[in-house]
């Protein structure tokens, strides 16, 4: 049986070298002019190499011989978040289209800040509004990416 971190480490590892051979396929582009598979190849080099850490310490453990047979992986999880954190996900990919980035991100934002997070209603209300201006402000006015903010029918 593998143990739980070497689990996820080679999970992890496998996952960034598979992010950075799919989005090299798409084309990478260079520093002044990225292409399409530029951002996802960095974000897998760094996942893959935030999961050498990690398995390196099991085998350092291994080494030792200090690995207890007893240890749980999915016993601190909280599954019902895990679950509620990928349909909010579902459910902006699905929507953002249709709705667009304000309502929508109001809604999935809120969402994970009231029911995964478990705040209060102006906190979660306060972070959401937060969190939508600074997108707005660094992808929308500064970087000038287009993002259709509302459905097509209000314009």
């Amino acid at each position: 049986m593998i143990p739980g971190n070497l689990f996820l480490a080679t999970l992890l590892f496998l996952s960034g070298v598979g992010i950075c051979i799919n989005s090299w396929y798409l084309g990478l582009g260079t520093f002044a002019k990225p292409s399409a598979g530029f951002l996802p190849f960095g974000l897998g080099v760094l996942l893959t190499f935030c999961s050498l850490p990690l398995c390196s310490r099991y085998f350092l453990s291994l080494k030792r011989n200090e690995l207890s047979s007893n240890e749980k992986v999915w016993s601190s999880v909280n599954f019902t978040k895990v679950f509620l954190i990928l349909l909010s996900l579902i459910l902006y990919m699905l929507l953002l289209v249709k709705l667009g980035f304000l309502p929508t991100a109001f809604c999935v934002q809120l969402m994970l800040f009231k029911v995964v997070g478990t705040q209060k209603w102006i906190p979660a209300l306060l972070q959401t509004i937060a969190t939508i201006a600074v997108v707005y402000l660094v992808f929308i006015i500064l970087l000038d990416v287009y993002i259709p903010l509302f459905p097509d029918w209000m314009y």
